[in-house]
């Protein structure tokens, strides 16, 4: 009877598995990386840029950008802000390396403007080094933001067009986009997440191909708008006010090639093909430096 009884049991074990196996074929199934950032629900999102210094600077105002001697901050202290994340429940930290203004918190190589031509630390310093040596001393998995969409020093704006009249062709910029991107995913470890925000012009419409660079460079990454082809994608849920709709599913059935979104599709759809949650930001202040960013 006993042995009756296992094999039985053997028997609807191995059915039961098999109708797993055949239903996980057709749902869309969060990776390890998505996991891993369900798992921290809470995050914080630093923006440390011209405007800071400048606070009226509209960086769509092409040529208007302020010199890089304007960034000179005098009691920046990156062990406080990862301290204080920490303490607020944040389990991750984004740093926005680089946003709209197109000044660069890093010594990039790419172009003049960045920290290297300031005088912060007689122009020897490195935010983004800072950043991360911080986060890995706090225990906080750190991310970065380098957004290649917008860049109002090199007149580009969304999703990753140069301006008529610009400083640059679009090819020259793809190619500045490729090595920022190599550096910021290079040179400063493993990242937790990666930030695009507002989305990246596929490569089969002239755009630079940074899926490809991701894959190679920070594939266990969870990314932000990034493109379309990335896997461990999460979206925008269509405002910076924390509210994000109801019901929201943490799948979708596309995702928008230039956007990193799409258009009307915040609440995600039931059952999906693609597992793409939603990140919900919102900011501690209005016209602050910092966002708190959590999950719906």
């Amino acid at each position: 009877m006993i042995k009756h009884l296992l094999k039985a049991t053997m028997l609807g074990f191995a059915t039961f598995s098999s109708i797993i196996v055949a239903a996980q074929d057709k749902l869309a199934l969060p990776t390890l990386a998505h996991q891993e950032w369900s798992d921290a629900e809470i995050g914080a999102i630093f923006h440390f840029d011209m405007p800071t210094f400048k606070p009226n600077y509209n960086w769509r105002v092409y040529g208007s950008h302020p010199p890089a001697s304007v960034f000179n901050p005098s009691k920046v202290n990156t062990d406080q802000w990862i301290a204080a994340a920490k303490a607020g429940g944040a389990k991750y930290a984004v740093l926005v390396a680089k946003h709209g203004s197109g000044f660069s918190l890093w010594p990039t190589a790419a172009h003049a403007y960045s920290v290297k031509n300031s005088p912060w630390k007689s122009g020897k310093g490195d935010l983004v080094k800072d950043f991360v040596e911080s986060c890995k001393k706090y225990g906080v998995r750190p991310g970065i933001y380098a957004s290649a969409s917008t860049n109002g020093y090199l007149w580009v704006d969304n999703p990753g067009v140069v301006q008529k009249g610009g400083p640059v062709d679009q090819k020259t910029y793809n190619k500045i986009v490729i090595q920022q991107l190599t550096e910021l995913w290079t040179n400063y470890g493993k990242l937790f997440e990666i930030w695009f925000d507002g989305g990246v012009i596929p490569v089969s419409e002239g755009g630079p191909d940074v899926a490809a660079l991701l894959k190679k460079l920070q594939p266990d990454a969870v990314v932000f708008q990034g493109p379309a082809s990335a896997k461990n994608l999460i979206r925008w849920i269509g405002n910076e006010d924390g509210l994000a709709p109801y019901p929201n599913w943490s799948t979708t059935n596309g995702i928008d090639a230039t956007k990193g979104f799409k258009e009307n599709d915040f609440s995600g759809v039931p059952g999906g093909k693609i597992w793409c949650p939603g990140e919900t930001d919102f900011p501690l202040r209005t016209g602050g430096s910092g966002l708190m960013t959590l999950r719906t």
